[in-house]
């Protein structure tokens, strides 16, 4: 975008110039740094030509020769020269050509420039330097990730002579040099390490801007985050890493604006195309003249409307929810130790739970003796962590559900997704038939909701010690106040 700067921006204005430089610096930076254009109307060197002190405005016409002039702009005043214009008729042009739109917004120190926007409607294209910077800071931001069991890291820190990248090496001989190329332009990874501090895993990843993926020239709109090298070590296997990594990508994009993310592969991966497709990727085309597969999971910004049932439209726009008219909605109490181990990215003592590996999964199983019947694929899940926060954090979609008291029948389906040990199983099935839950992790809130804010919503009354169903209105209520209503819920 293009961003107009007013001629005090550059003008050292003694004493003030000590506070503006510094902030200059950051907007050039800023801009810079993300592609966005910084120009000078026209009518500024009409400014500076009035200057009588001749040494601030040579200085001035140094600076203004960093930054190119908007080209023919839009006049209010077509018959009057710019070199004729007086303060106020400076000030009118330059704001006439921010309502033809010639730029996006203009940085000024000039309150009266300030006042005018007011009353001309454009006070929210008209900045102070320091409030351009942190609206630039603000538009570009990255939220970092916090989960315990990977480390975020620029790739520069790793290295490459490690034996860990052998295979890379050897299905990709150019693979050291891109690594270096990757590192010099700042890529970041999230890793896995195990206990002497060795990496096990590694998803390198990159946001992009409406790539082309295939050789067909087939390219994805908006903002994408491309997982460009995605290893898991064979001696971790079965600690669910892969998942843990697609997991950390879907937050990702989720909270920083992603609209697809894609990776690349070869035929003889089979189990990572096994398992992207798991979790809604879908074979896009081929790329490296034939010989990947691209695959892509869309992120959508809005819950798109679409005719599928609501499980497997979970399992393709994830983290949207589709509500069908039958579709339940269940809050469910989780105590602080389960809730832990399900979700450790939630709460506040993750380093006490970093060697779970059940949490690492996108598939997740409860148990419990709650006697309500018939939760099918599709019914949504509100977990409500009891006892201390006593606040409603994470959303899950059910893929399964089912009542049994056959311990083996729920240790085969529950093994690699449960909290509870085989003796607990086993408790839990001599005394009771046990209520099997098979859920898809959909997201935690962005802001999690209260018992006390449950309560006053009208949502419900009283502590919550077992399942409770609420209608959709009710689970709309919480979905506003969490922060994820527009983005995530589809009728």
């Amino acid at each position: 975008m293009r961003i107009l700067l007013d001629t005090n921006i550059l003008i050292p204005l003694e004493d003030s110039s000590k506070a503006l430089a510094p902030h200059l610096a950051r907007l050039n930076q800023l801009a810079t740094q993300h592609g966005h254009q910084l120009y000078v109307h026209p009518a500024s060197k009409t400014d500076i030509a009035r200057d009588k002190d001749s040494l601030r405005a040579e200085i001035t016409r140094s600076r203004l020769e960093r930054y190119p002039f908007i080209e023919s702009p839009p006049r209010l005043s077509p018959h009057k020269p710019m070199a004729e214009l007086n303060n106020d008729e400076v000030d009118d042009e330059i704001l006439y050509s921010l309502k033809r739109n010639v730029a996006s917004v203009l940085v000024t120190e000039d309150r009266g420039i300030h006042k005018k926007s007011s009353l001309a409607g454009l006070s929210a294209q008209v900045l102070y330097i320091q409030q351009a910077v942190a609206w630039l800071e603000r538009l570009h931001s990255e939220k970092k990730l916090t989960f315990p069991n990977i480390q975020d890291v620029p790739i520069h820190s790793l290295d490459i002579k490690s034996s860990f990248f052998n295979s890379l090496r050897e299905g990709y001989a150019e693979f050291d040099k891109w690594f270096s190329k990757s590192a010099q332009e700042g890529r970041k990874a999230w890793i896995y390490k195990g206990e002497a501090d060795s990496l096990l895993a590694i998803c390198i990843y990159k946001k992009e801007n409406e790539p082309v993926v295939t050789d067909d020239g087939r390219g994805l709109k908006g903002a994408v985050l491309k997982l460009c090298t995605f290893k898991v070590g064979e001696d971790i296997r079965g600690r669910r890493v892969g998942e843990l990594f697609l997991k950390a990508a879907l937050k990702y994009s989720f909270d920083n604006g992603i609209h697809y993310i894609y990776l690349t592969m070869l035929e003889a991966q089979g189990h990572l195309k096994d398992l992207c497709a798991k979790y809604g990727f879908e074979v896009f085309g081929r790329c490296g003249k034939g010989r990947e597969i691209v695959m892509v999971k869309e992120s959508p910004a809005v819950a798109p409307k679409a005719t599928l049932e609501p499980l497997g439209y979970h399992i393709k726009y994830s983290p949207c929810i589709r509500l069908a008219p039958d579709t339940q909605v269940l809050i469910i109490p989780i105590q602080p130790p389960y809730h832990n181990i399900l979700f450790p990215e939630v709460g506040s003592q993750l380093q006490l739970f970093i060697n779970s590996t059940i949490g690492n999964g996108l598939t997740l199983a409860y148990l419990c003796h709650a006697k309500l019947k018939n939760i099918l694929p599709g019914d949504v899940i509100i977990f409500y962590r009891s006892h201390d926060l006593r606040e409603a954090t994470t959303l899950g979609v059910v893929e399964l559900s089912f009542i049994t008291n056959d311990q083996d029948e729920i240790a085969r389906n529950v093994a690699k997704r449960t909290v509870f040990s085989m003796d607990e199983i086993r408790d839990m099935a001599s005394e009771s038939p046990v209520r099997v839950i098979l859920f898809r992790l959909a997201l935690h809130f962005p802001t999690r909701v209260s018992h006390q804010e449950l309560e006053l919503q009208g949502v419900i009354k009283g502590n919550i010690q077992s399942i409770r169903k609420i209608d959709h209105n009710a689970f709309k209520k919480i979905a506003n106040i969490a922060g994820f209503a527009s983005r995530v819920l589809a009728d």
